[in-house]
């Protein structure tokens, strides 16, 4: 009798176990961090009226470059767990949900849903961007 094969103990085993168990968790997981990233991000509004007369607000850059750069984080780890179009789908559809929970209790004009429209484009195409990139890095262009 021969002894079994051992094989390489798997780093992720536990995680791998726990994703395949409930594959929606970690879809989910960054379609309701998406969301909060609008909330976390956005939650304070402010016009701001210059010296010279001039109105800005109600978001400052601060606030804009903190949300793209929360949300490029979040699709960059979730491309390694998702294929791209899924990434690209939960982050726009999560963030889009924040705006418009956001427009539905504050635009009276109807107006947030073409601002909901864009938001929807310009977070699909930049995560599906990023995650792509990372699945062509890892070889794993397929999963496109």
């Amino acid at each position: 009798m021969t002894a079994p094969a051992r094989t390489a103990p798997d780093r992720v085993g536990p995680l791998r176990t726990s994703l395949a168990s409930s594959p929606w968790a970690v879809p989910l997981g960054v379609f309701v961090l998406s969301a909060v990233t609008w909330f976390g991000w956005f939650a304070h509004k402010e016009y701001v009226i210059s010296p010279e007369g001039n109105q800005s607000g109600p978001y400052a850059t601060w606030q804009a470059v903190g949300a793209v750069a929360t949300l490029a984080v979040l699709a960059l780890v979730a491309a390694y767990l998702l294929r791209p179009r899924l990434v690209a789908a939960c982050v726009a559809s999560g963030f889009t949900t924040g705006f418009a929970v956001e427009g539905l209790r504050s635009d009276e004009s109807g107006l947030w849903i073409v601002g909901a429209g864009l938001v929807l484009v310009g977070t699909f195409s930049g995560a599906a961007f990023l995650a792509s990139t990372v699945a062509r890095r890892r070889g794993g262009a397929s999963h496109a």
